[in-house]
């Protein structure tokens, strides 16, 4: 995700995501204010119920664009006020895919995944 560093300390940074949210996330290295990448791992988003926020963690909303069903787990496309983000869920095996394609869920990660990169 394509995001501002608002504030950058040792270990840390804050900063504001495309569609909204401020978040403190760790980040290795030093970062200057300004312009960044912010990386969480499809396997970390969590989807639908699963989204639960916490203070270390952050919740919007997102729309199912894509999915593609691989037995174990679904990978889905979401589109976060337009922005596209990817999302990996693992199936209950007795449930299977649960999320219809073009549902609005609720979307979070907790600060803790997220890594800042160099710009």
């Amino acid at each position: 995700l394509d995001i501002d560093i608002l504030e950058a300390g040792t270990g840390e940074a804050t900063v504001r995501m495309p569609f909204g949210p401020l978040l403190t996330v760790p980040a290795n290295g030093s970062f200057a204010k300004g312009r960044a990448t912010l990386s969480v791992r499809p396997e970390k988003i969590n989807l639908g119920d699963q989204a639960q926020g916490d203070m270390n963690s952050v919740v919007f909303e997102g729309r199912i664009v894509n999915k593609n069903y691989m037995g174990g787990y679904t990978h889905y496309t979401l589109d976060v006020s337009g922005t596209e983000l990817r999302a990996s869920r693992r199936n209950a095996s007795r449930e299977g895919d649960t999320i219809p394609l073009g549902a609005t869920v609720p979307v979070g990660f907790v600060a803790g995944s997220a890594r800042v990169l160099a710009a």
